[in-house]
């Protein structure tokens, strides 16, 4: 009998297993927001760094790179020949806007601009990775065809129906756009789909080769995971620049200074978390980390952490990091029992369910490095002035 898979609990609530190498690629300069600049101001090069007095520590002022503003006319950025157009960059800024509104907040307006901002460095985060994909894509002559696209459509379609809960409610719902006809060509004419096509080919194309055997399935079935939170400060070297190694190290370390003073770490997270997925969380990774899906400077530490406890400055690839160790668990106990009410199951009887469980865990982390080594061998110019 099939054992249900928990994607998440309670504890996190948008925990699901994906890879935290997330490439920290920075396409585009850090918001400079917290300094008290609104919307259409200019960044400018923290040379130097100065002490600022909180109630009861001493921090330093964010250290923040120069970002280029010039480029081709239209073009937000460009991705080896593959051009980043503003137009598609304005229609997700505005979709944000259009949300933002229906729920009651206008991010145009002056007291909302880090809301703006972080729309913006959203969009174009976004549409520069899928560029990164259809670079990819392009030189290696696996762009979809027609017939591909076509089907994805179909797909679409098939799924709102489902949504709907019939063609002819679906229908209904589309009588001013021209029904589902209408919805075909408005899909078939949207740029963000078909990038959404391409990067899944892609996907699909650089992990046709993975698989994972029944030992592998146990091994993860038996191993240890950690609820982790994170407090991130972006730095690369080749953006940034030597000269900001040491100020961004030392604002890092300020950060962690500030915990347990008037701060808790998930304050300080929140505040000042540049992994901004994590950081609306509180510094809470939406991942649960079985050994091997952290880079090896994070995993060493984490490890080896207790539960409660913080750990120093870690520096990796892209980032420093700073650490606290929520609670761990067991993947069985998590993702093949019901919140601990139910005893260990055999794995013998659920090791199919754990292999396809597993898969999906490999198949992102085999992504994610594909996309960081790939993306770091090609040129990424921003012209774009956030």
């Amino acid at each position: 009998m099939p054992v249900s898979i928990k994607p998440f609990d309670n504890r996190y609530p948008e925990c699901k297993i994906t890879s935290v190498k997330k490439n920290y690629l920075r396409i585009i300069i850090l918001s400079v927001i917290a300094l008290g600049l609104v919307a259409g101001a200019t960044l400018t090069l923290v040379e130097y760094f100065k002490n600022k007095t909180t109630e009861d520590t001493k921090t330093v002022e964010r250290p923040v790179s120069q970002p280029k503003i010039k480029g081709p006319t239209g073009v937000v950025a460009k991705v080896g020949d593959i051009e980043v157009p503003l137009s598609v960059f304005s229609q997700l800024v505005n979709t944000t806007r259009q949300q933002a509104l229906a729920e009651g907040t206008d991010i145009d307006d002056s007291k909302n601009a880090s809301m703006l901002q972080a729309a913006r460095e959203d969009a174009l985060n976004q549409l520069v990775e899928y560029a990164v994909y259809e670079n990819y894509a392009k030189k290696n002559g696996i762009l979809p065809t027609s017939k591909e696209i076509d089907a994805a459509i179909a797909s679409e379609i098939d799924a709102r129906v489902h949504q709907a809960g019939s063609r002819q409610s679906l229908e209904k719902q589309l009588t001013d756009l021209g029904g589902i006809e209408g919805l075909k060509e408005t899909i078939k004419g949207d740029p963000i789909f078909l990038r959404q096509v391409i990067r899944q080919k892609v996907s699909d194309n650089i992990t046709k080769d993975l698989k994972v055997t029944k030992d592998q399935a146990k091994e993860f079935f038996e191993s240890k995971l950690l609820g982790l939170s994170q407090i991130v400060v972006l730095y690369d070297e080749k953006i940034d620049g030597k000269e900001l190694y040491e100020p961004t190290k030392k604002y890092a370390e300020s950060l962690k200074a500030m915990i347990g003073k008037d701060k808790t770490f998930a304050d300080v997270a929140t505040m000042y978390s540049e992994e901004r997925e994590s950081g609306q969380n509180g510094g809470r990774m939406s991942q649960l980390m079985p050994k091997g899906y952290l880079p090896p400077q994070m995993e060493k530490v984490a490890f080896s952490l207790k539960i409660g406890e913080i750990s120093d400055v870690i520096e990796t690839n892209g980032s420093f990091v700073i650490l606290k160790l929520d609670y761990e668990t067991y993947a069985w106990d998590y993702f093949f029992t019901d919140s601990g009410k139910k005893p260990k199951p055999n794995f013998e009887v659920v090791w199919k369910d754990v292999v396809n469980y597993l898969y999906t865990i490999k198949k992102i982390e085999a992504e994610n490095n594909w996309y960081q080594k790939y993306a770091d061998s090609i040129k990424i110019d921003v012209y774009l002035e956030l």
